[in-house]
């Protein structure tokens, strides 16, 4: 089922209640929009979260889309989230920094399903702090595997995000778990259904450990041939800058479809969060791990 470009509700009570009964475009409709006020939070000076959208055509191939940060400010993070989606015809080829000044994020996504599909990419902006850097790691993954590998923090700085570059353009290679282990440690893993070695680098955006700095994570199961929604909430008065999507026994059927930030919680006035949504072709249930990086 897919549902119209463009639709944005809150995500609170909807998207909790969808996850039972199931339609995915309302799952992944529930984003609060970028930019708005995250109510009772602090955030990061020059915080803002910007957005933008793509339409994925159903291709063998990926799409690409990047939201761009405002003048002033840099890369704190960032993610993306499929409008509709089918199980398992929607993945996530890569999600990461830009790299450019003053930056943004950028995503790959893949689409095989029966129609075209709207992706809303986000990019988490605020001004530079001090000892700002990205780390990277290059990981092999020869054909028809899953490889992972993890980006490290220097020392006395800490992670602000983590991301994910393949460099696949084939729709069946996808990462299935992008997450932080350490508050300076990032790791991914990257499915490979290609039929050859597909290269993918870890990112890891650093930098001295802002104020309020903590990781919170929180899960959720994912009944056999459903989708799921986990929501990892930020302590009072401090705002998502980061996150990561994670998944039991990661593998090719259990695919993460969204991972992004929702400023202003899952109704006005709650502690601004991080939410994954993921599908899960198995026939066993999996658990959907959500983690949301958190500053002011």
């Amino acid at each position: 089922m897919f549902g119209s470009a463009g639709v944005r509700i809150s995500i609170g009570v909807g998207i909790l209640a969808m996850v039972a009964g199931g339609t995915p475009s309302a799952l992944a409709a529930g984003f609060a929009s970028a930019g708005r006020t995250v109510a009772g939070a602090t955030k990061p000076p020059g915080y803002v979260i910007v957005s933008s959208e793509l339409t994925a055509p159903q291709s063998d191939f990926n799409t690409m889309g990047t939201a761009s940060c405002p003048a002033g400010t840099v890369t704190w993070g960032g993610g993306m989230y499929f409008e509709s989606y089918q199980i398992p015809t929607s993945s996530i080829n890569s999600s990461y920094w830009t790299g450019s000044s003053p930056g943004g994020w950028t995503v790959h996504v893949n689409n095989t399903g029966t129609g075209s599909d709207t992706v809303v990419v986000s990019a988490i902006c605020a001004k530079k702090p001090s000892k700002y850097q990205v780390v990277s790691t290059t990981v092999d993954d020869p054909s028809g595997a899953q490889a992972s590998g993890v980006a490290t923090c220097p020392a006395k700085t800490v992670i602000l995000s983590g991301g994910v570059l393949s460099t696949a353009d084939q729709a069946s290679v996808y990462f299935t778990s992008a997450y932080p282990t350490s508050k300076r440690t990032f790791q991914a893993y990257q499915y490979n259904g290609s039929s050859n070695d597909q290269p993918f680098y870890v990112h890891a955006l650093c930098a001295a450990k802002p104020s309020g700095y903590t990781i919170k994570s929180a899960s959720s199961t994912v009944p056999a041939g459903q989708q799921g929604v986990a929501i990892a909430a930020c302590p009072a008065k401090t705002s998502v800058i980061g996150g990561g999507t994670g998944i039991s026994v990661p593998g090719p059927a259990e695919i993460p479809t969204a991972a992004n930030p929702n400023p202003s919680g899952s109704s006005e006035g709650q502690p601004s969060e991080w939410v994954t949504i993921s599908s899960n072709a198995l026939d066993v249930a999996v658990t959907d791990y959500a983690y949301a990086i958190c500053a002011n």
